[in-house]
């Protein structure tokens, strides 16, 4: 969970404890002082109700949080203006020497403003608040992925022939290749990597002095270039896999990304942007009326120990409605293709 998410999940908590006690302190209220002449549904039906809907934030649907939230700040405003208006009367006829008694005949005026200040405050960090927002986003993702993993569960054929589905030749490699790593550090020898010359960064030393230069160093690895920077500096501090200088233990097998900028000969595995793996009769999904744009994939064939293997497919498409589509979750749009496609779709079919 990142750190919006984490801020979310406490203001959401705060403020739906806010205004769930709020909603049914007046209820509760009636019904002990004046049972008999409680009115049922604007005293206990509506503000049960409205909890229910508080409650329901949890699962982050966009429309529920819009809902609630100006709810909030309408009834937020009706009761900060009886507030008001409570308050207005006993300005008109204030009296210094009636001392406190003027804050006593005041306090249920400033209650019920504050009370209602309070409200409305609440209901704009739920229309608002980017915190609140990225949790929600959060939640609605977790809920997309269970019920995925129910539709699947719900589909099996309950009688007759099951549905033929394509499978790979048994010569096929459908997993992630490996890192030929032996080729790449001819490609970029340690040689390659070390600054032998270049701009004087110290004015203590003199010019190309080894110690003013850039070595081999740590850095993310998202190339070729940048494994061997790694592969090789480990080796020489003593060999992957030995005890050496910086080595504490034995290598550990670690899954990597390297970008590319051929075509994939394998075009279900994970990447940015391209040509999504789906099936080119399906329908591009859609937003106000507009083609989404297709982000990335990930391909979930390798992943069987972290990831649940009742998912509707090994490969997720991701597209995005607009350019900040990830902040909303309904401009978020995700779907599970299968490794193998009857007919798979072109770049040509792609919307421009």
């Amino acid at each position: 969970m990142s750190d919006p998410e984490r801020r979310g999940r406490r203001l959401f908590f705060v403020v739906a404890t806010l205004l769930i006690l709020d909603t049914l302190w007046p209820p509760l209220v009636g019904l002990w002082q004046n049972f008999p002449n409680v009115a049922w549904f604007s005293g206990v039906i509506r503000p049960l109700i409205y909890t229910a809907l508080i409650c329901s934030l949890w699962k982050g649907e966009p429309i529920l949080v819009q809902l609630v939230g100006w709810l909030s700040v309408i009834s937020g405003l009706q009761r900060a203006s009886a507030g008001l208006l409570g308050l207005f009367p006993l300005v008109l006829v204030w009296r210094p020497e009636a001392g406190r008694l003027n804050l006593w005949l005041a306090l249920p005026g400033l209650l019920m403003l504050s009370f209602g200040i309070l409200r409305v405050i609440s209901g704009f960090l739920l229309l608002f608040s980017p915190s609140l927002k990225a949790f929600f986003n959060a939640r609605q993702f977790s809920q997309m992925m269970v019920q995925a993993v129910r539709m699947l569960e719900q589909e099996k054929p309950a009688g007759g022939p099951a549905v033929p589905v394509p499978t790979l030749p048994r010569n096929e490699v459908i997993r992630h290749p490996e890192v030929d790593f032996d080729y790449w550090s001819t490609v970029f020898p340690m040689e390659m990597l070390i600054n032998t010359r270049g701009p004087q960064r110290f004015a203590s030393t003199d010019p190309n002095d080894p110690l003013d230069l850039w070595k081999v160093h740590g850095t993310p690895i998202t190339s070729p270039a940048h494994l061997c920077m790694i592969e090789l500096v480990r080796k020489q501090c003593g060999g992957a896999g030995r005890r050496g200088a910086g080595l504490p233990g034995p290598a550990v097998p670690v899954d990597l990304l390297l970008w590319s900028v051929e075509p994939a000969k394998r075009p279900w595995l994970t990447r940015l942007g391209g040509t999504p793996h789906r099936e080119s009769a399906k329908p591009w999904p859609m937003h106000e009326g507009r083609p989404c744009t297709f982000v990335a994939q990930f391909c979930f064939v390798d992943s069987t120990d972290i990831v649940s293997d009742k998912l509707p497919g090994k490969v997720m498409l991701v597209f995005f409605a607009g350019e900040h589509g990830y902040w909303d979750s309904d401009k978020v749009h995700i779907e599970f293709s299968a490794v193998k496609l009857r007919s798979p779709m072109t770049a040509e079919q792609c919307p421009r």
